[in-house]
């Protein structure tokens, strides 16, 4: 089950990333961001709220678990396998 499917918008009031032409897959380990023009910051945090990694490459090595994806104004949760 996806965990946007009942998220729209967070409590800071960040539109959901999914409402844009960004697009995020999982595998192995790894999220990739499809659609970034190379000119975004984007942010992964952890489910705790802290910041683990921020920069404008597409590409993320992560452990299994759930995680929250920031590409400007825009965000949304990730689960990785």
């Amino acid at each position: 089950a996806s965990l946007d499917n009942a998220y729209t918008e967070n409590q800071t009031g960040l539109a959901n990333l999914y409402q844009t032409g960004y697009r995020i897959i999982t595998t192995n380990g790894e999220i990739r961001i499809l659609g970034l023009d190379g000119t975004e910051i984007v942010s992964l945090y952890d489910i705790g709220g802290r910041r683990l990694n921020m920069k404008t490459t597409s590409t993320f090595k992560v452990r299994s678990g759930v995680y929250i994806l920031r590409i400007g104004n825009y965000a949304s949760k990730v689960m990785v396998k």
